[in-house]
């Protein structure tokens, strides 16, 4: 009896260690990288600067997601701020 338990469990076990949810695939098959850009989308500085992170890491990398965020702090900064620049 001990014994068919203990094989019961090990086929459970093997079983179980073969189903694996997608999500864990795809956190380890795929990179997320987030662009963080101090400035707005078509400034001549921060579409470089974009322009040289995309030739570096998206020739023939499929396993790379990009994502950007622009703060767009150079319209949008608050007084004190300006005053620092």
């Amino acid at each position: 009896m001990l014994q068919k338990t203990a094989i019961l469990i090990t086929l459970l076990l093997a079983i179980f260690s073969l189903i694996t949810p997608d999500c864990y695939s795809e956190i380890s098959a795929k990179k997320h990288v987030l662009i963080l850009n101090s400035y707005h989308k078509g400034l001549n500085w921060t579409d470089r600067v974009v322009d040289g992170i995309e030739s570096v890491l998206k020739p023939g990398s499929r396993d790379i997601e990009l994502y950007y965020e622009y703060m767009d702090s150079k319209r949008f900064a608050d007084r004190e701020q300006q005053d620092k620049t």
